[in-house]
């Protein structure tokens, strides 16, 4: 049997829901009804054991009906908190044990960084010597070019005047441009070597900008692998405290139950069920202006909560606000897992307005969902007394 308590529904990125299934503890459950042999937990379910038990004892079952105030939402998941200790200590020293390891991850990256940044300033600096360099030589070879292109041309023009008169000088000038020739093409070796040394430490340069490149990504995405390791630890965190909060609920310790809520709130801001859990336990003590804020907030992050729109119609049906109460419970029960005990409370607010058609109409529809809802039979038979007036 899968237990509506300990089973917790979940929200996909795609926005759809789907839940986790628990199977009921039975007999080690705080709900479990050993008169019945079945689950408690039920609002209907939970008047039934109550009938029981007072008749055995001779007593009348609790009062409700028409008159009555509506019924009450209730925080799931809950279970006895020291069944729950070994599963919070073992999730505190696993988040103790995450933060250890990303602190000396940090502490490695620190480390790392600045070595990286030194090479590089290094390298940077290298690259503007060589440049400086290849600048200086290529102005230099430039100049003996020109100076060069110049003699040329007037050992050229001396040649042309004087090739007849003196031929020892052409042999002579030949021999100069010889050895010049020979100088530029010693120097163009240097130059042709300078940029086959350039080309290299570029390389050099690239492979070394590439590998910080894939540092500083693999460092991007070990920072992203645990930032949502942090959100996972933190949601599973709150979804413990809000277990530990609905038992503290069920037991009656609302300013507990607050507690635990408001610290699963912190870690897990966008949860609507922890929000109307919260909502629940702040109405139990009597600060429905608080718990009406934490409803609203609840269906700001989950308009399809049912369960949220069911507890703020009770809070205005407690405020007297019959006609908001209404319109919230008629959209609870439309979309309610649990849509009994919505038409029942639609049915104890219409009653409340003297719309005794859409009241009957509303208990009958609780009967429908639920055979065993006692409450809208029990209001349906005050309703249908002989003299047509309801029980106080």
């Amino acid at each position: 049997m899968i237990c509506p308590i300990l089973s917790q529904s979940r929200r996909e990125p795609d926005g759809t829901s789907s839940w986790d299934h628990h199977e009921c503890i039975e007999g080690a459950c705080t709900f479990w009804a050993e008169e019945v042999k079945s689950c408690g937990i039920r609002a209907s379910g939970l008047l039934v054991i109550a009938r029981a038990r007072a008749a055995a004892a001779g007593a009348e079952a609790p009062g409700g009906g028409p008159s009555g105030e509506p019924l009450f939402g209730s925080p799931r998941a809950a279970l006895d908190p020291r069944d729950l200790d070994p599963i919070v200590a073992a999730v505190e020293r696993s988040g103790q044990a995450a933060r250890d390891t990303g602190l000396k991850l940090l502490e490695g990256v620190a480390a790392l960084e600045e070595p990286l940044k030194a090479t590089g300033q290094e390298l940077g600096g290298r690259m503007e010597a060589l440049n400086a360099a290849m600048l200086s030589v290529t102005t230099t070879v430039e100049g003996r070019m020109s100076r060069l292109e110049q003699a040329l041309q007037t050992v050229s023009e001396a040649v042309v005047g004087g090739v007849t008169a003196k031929p020892a000088f052409v042999d002579d000038l030949e021999k100069a441009l010889s050895s010049l020739t020979r100088r530029l093409g010693g120097v163009a070796d240097r130059f042709t070597a300078l940029a086959d040394s350039l080309e290299n430490v570029s390389s050099q340069v690239t492979r070394l900008s590439s590998a910080h490149e894939e540092i500083s990504a693999s460092l991007s995405h070990e920072a992203e692998r645990r930032r949502q390791d942090d959100l996972r630890r933190q949601k599973e965190e709150a979804r413990q405290l809000s277990v530990r909060g609905a038992a503290l609920y069920h037991k009656g310790a609302a300013e507990a139950a607050e507690a635990c809520f408001r610290q699963a709130g912190e870690l897990d801001p966008g949860s609507a069920e922890i929000q109307n859990n919260l909502g629940l336990a702040l109405s139990r003590l009597g600060r429905d202006q608080e718990a009406e804020t934490c409803f609203m907030r609840a269906l700001e992050l989950d308009p399809t909560l049912a369960e949220a729109m069911n507890n703020l119609g009770f809070v205005h049906h407690r405020g007297m606000e019959f006609e908001k109460a209404i319109e919230m419970f008629r959209k609870a029960a439309s979309g309610s897992r649990d849509a009994s005990l919505a038409y029942t409370n639609l049915g104890n607010a219409c009653y409340k307005l003297a719309r005794y058609s859409e009241a009957v109409e509303a208990w009958t529809m609780a009967l429908e969902k639920d055979p065993l809802n006692e409450n809208a039979r029990r209001a349906l038979r005050a309703f249908q007394q002989p003299d047509g007036a309801a029980p106080s």
